[in-house]
């Protein structure tokens, strides 16, 4: 009997219930506690996996795609283990693990992509999936961004499938020799002016499309280009408003998201069940049981409807931008920006962010919050922001200032620490109204 281990896994228990007798989410702590009694708990625990462990990272949509895919699993009468909440670090990957009784199909695992390395040296997975690599947290990660810990993670782990965002230069490059399936999302765009440089050579990529940020259809003079689709999206069609539908190895779907980040997200995820051989017939409904995350296009009801929205990088609030600038209703808007560690300090990525598409007759008001709001506001000064705005720093005035308007709808596009500051605000608030 390995003493050490059941008394990790009763810590776990313990805390877990002492969490949420105290009102607390509880899916780190209890992980933490479990894992200085037996750092070895994790790969002790994962034996309980019959089928298939999977791990997801990336900069943007990991959260999404890691909860689809599990959604998709358990739709097909799967056990599937899976840190839903989106602790992605090891102490909430040993949550997930050692509270989950019985034994499991498959184990999908959102995870930092920093911390893919320490968590591969516990356990190697069978795929692994790379949604989309910014290097927008160089004081995070240092000059060469998440890559460098993604592809140590994989040298220890030789045996993994990948499977990886065929229009991102950067994940594809982590496909060369190795096992890697590719998903290429395929929809007519006007290439765009994005300035990326090749990662093999150096000279500027070419971009027969693009959908955002650097993601797109590249080539170079070099000879690197976008790879051969494994799995493809095709028939993407936007034109029904809070909806998008799209075509995936010919078969047809839906999704209540409005974005093409969302595609690739659900793409991603079916892109996994295609290469497990799971029956694809009730991911579908599987699509409409998976629930928004809290802070992603989540709504609330104030004296006018409020839609808030994470964004964590220039690539995420540009797209908030873009769904902002769908609605065309009479609008005032929030922007929260800190800076605290989960944020990365380094915000000078703000003036990557085309802020200036918000300066409409529309826009009634714009209300910067966070620790960076004055950096906010110079940014808006720069560009001779035409519309009203103001800098609040409490995150309550803030939401009464944005309540406060003459308006249709609101929106609160924020980064990840503001992001849940203002979201508890909301709640508090909605509570009352009602």
């Amino acid at each position: 009997m390995d003493i050490r281990f059941s008394l990790a896994k009763a810590a776990c228990k313990a805390c877990a219930i002492a969490s949420r007798v105290l009102g607390k989410n509880g899916s780190s702590l209890p992980g933490q506690m479990a894992l200085k009694i037996d750092p070895c708990a994790i790969e002790k625990q994962a034996k309980i996996i019959k089928k298939k462990i999977i791990v997801v990272t990336g900069t943007n949509g990991k959260t999404s795609t890691n909860n689809i895919l599990a959604q998709a699993l358990l739709q097909n009468g799967n056990r599937v283990v899976s840190n839903y909440e989106g602790s992605n670090m090891l102490t909430g990957i040993a949550t997930s693990l050692l509270l989950y009784k019985g034994d499991a199909d498959y184990a999908c695992f959102e995870v930092d992509e920093a911390y893919t390395r320490l968590l591969f040296k516990k356990i190697q997975p069978d795929v692994f999936l790379i949604t989309n690599l910014f290097s927008d947290q160089a004081d995070r990660f240092g000059k060469e961004g998440p890559i460098k810990y993604i592809r140590e993670a994989i040298d220890l782990s030789p045996n993994t499938k990948l499977i990886l965002n065929g229009n991102d230069p950067a994940t594809v490059l982590l496909g060369e020799n190795h096992d890697a399936d590719y998903f290429i999302y395929q929809h007519e765009t006007n290439p765009h002016s994005t300035k990326v440089s090749c990662p093999i050579c150096g000279q500027l990529l070419a971009y027969q499309a693009e959908y955002y940020d650097h993601i797109g259809i590249f080539s170079c003079s070099c000879g690197y280009k976008s790879p051969q689709a494994t799995y493809q999206a095709d028939r993407i069609d936007f034109s029904v408003p809070g909806e998008v539908s799209f075509s995936f190895e010919n078969i047809p779907y839906k999704i209540n998201r409005v974005a093409p980040y969302h595609v690739f997200n659900t793409c991603m995820a079916l892109s996994c069940m295609s290469y497990l051989k799971e029956n694809m017939d009730g991911v579908q409904e599987a699509l409409e049981r998976v629930q928004k995350l809290p802070g992603r296009m989540e709504g609330f009801e104030l004296s006018h409807p409020v839609i808030l929205n994470m964004a964590k990088n220039p690539a995420g609030f540009n797209q908030s931008i873009d769904i902002v600038l769908r609605d065309e209703r009479k609008k005032a808007i929030l922007i929260g920006v800190n800076d605290y560690a989960p944020d990365g300090i380094d915000v000078s990525w703000i003036w990557d962010v085309a802020f200036e598409k918000l300066f409409l007759d529309a826009t009634t008001q714009i209300i910067l919050y966070g620790t960076r709001a004055n950096a906010l506001a110079v940014r808006m000064k720069y560009t001779d922001c035409p519309c009203p705005f103001i800098v609040i720093s409490d995150a309550k005035k803030a939401i009464d200032a944005l309540d406060a308007n003459e308006c249709d709808a609101m929106y609160i596009l924020a980064n990840y620490t503001a992001t849940f500051e203002l979201r508890d605000v909301l709640l508090s608030k909605q509570k009352k109204i009602k």
